[in-house]
């Protein structure tokens, strides 16, 4: 089935709950604009635009299709781990990620409220830290 750039656009669109307006205004085109592409093929500059805004590739919203290379596309600049990280992230499942974002978000507070720790003040007997590598709760000395 051969979909037109406006079907692919307006698919995007709603995966992403933007408006076709809405995304007029971001790739800064004129109104209707878009709604034009129904039976004709955008200029390239256009195109490029609204693919920036929806984080596609031209490839997608002209064909319906990604390539394989930009399926399977992972950024050179990411170390060996954080590569494997996000291969074995998008092999879970909706509910699977959601975990482990939660996961992930606890080890990011609990580093933050780490970082962010100041000796205790003279009114405070002592600080409680839990540490996720230790059964035992770490009490921190008050350095004078």
């Amino acid at each position: 089935m051969n979909t037109s750039v406006y079907d692919n656009i307006k698919k995007l669109c709603g995966e992403k709950g933007m408006t076709i307006s809405g995304l007029e205004s971001a790739a800064k085109l004129s109104n209707g604009a878009i709604s034009k592409w129904k039976n004709k093929i955008p200029q390239a500059d256009n195109l490029f635009s609204v693919s920036k805004v929806l984080n596609t590739s031209m490839e997608f919203l002209l064909t319906g299709r990604e390539s394989p290379a930009s399926q399977n596309r992972i950024d050179s600049n990411m170390g060996e781990q954080e590569r494997m990280l996000l291969e074995c992230f998008q092999e879970l499942d909706k509910y699977e990620k959601q975990i482990v974002l939660g996961r992930i978000s606890e080890f990011v507070y609990q580093k933050k409220i780490k970082e962010n720790a100041k000796s205790p003040s003279s009114d405070v007997l002592f600080d409680l830290f839990a540490d996720c590598d230790r059964e035992d709760p770490v009490i921190p000395r008050k350095q004078d």
